[in-house]
């Protein structure tokens, strides 16, 4: 269960499982089109976005209400795949994540890409075990100047 800004980080059977809580403050419709994740370490904290097509697609579709909240949410199963070992080694050492989500509206325009910082918990009773501290970190707009 997602609460109070809290992601999921979790291994269950040699499966790892990521989910963070979102709410759209625009006033359409969020479509999730897919995700970047890397473990966060110095070397790429950078404030860079991932390129588009270093993205992999949601398998399927998560979209966010206008004024409302709804998730994201992403596994790895496959011990074969290459995000696994670093993804499960961040997960069991509690190194923390940087996750890149690629987002537009409902007719594929407003592309952004939003970077959340998650972070092992200093404080998690038995009941929050795998949940994690999940905080924006930056946006990036593909289809229109960036305001920065």
């Amino acid at each position: 269960m997602l609460r109070d800004g809290l992601a999921a980080a979790q291994i269950v059977d040699d499966k790892l499982y990521l989910a963070i809580p979102l709410r759209n403050v625009a006033a359409g419709l969020a479509v999730l089109h897919g995700w970047h994740l890397a473990p966060r370490e110095p070397a790429n904290a950078t404030m860079q976005a991932p390129a588009v097509e270093d993205f992999r697609m949601q398998v399927r579709d998560l979209y966010v209400p206008a004024g409302d909240i709804s998730f994201w949410q992403a596994a790895v199963r496959d011990r074969e795949d290459p995000l696994y070992a670093p993804l499960r080694g961040a997960i069991e050492a509690g190194a923390g994540l940087l996750v890149d989500l690629l987002y537009g509206d409902h007719e594929g325009g407003q592309r952004t890409i939003t970077r959340f910082n998650i972070t092992p918990r200093r404080q998690a009773d038995a009941e929050d075990e795998g949940l994690w501290v999940c905080a924006t970190v930056r946006h990036w707009n593909l289809d229109r100047a960036d305001p920065r």
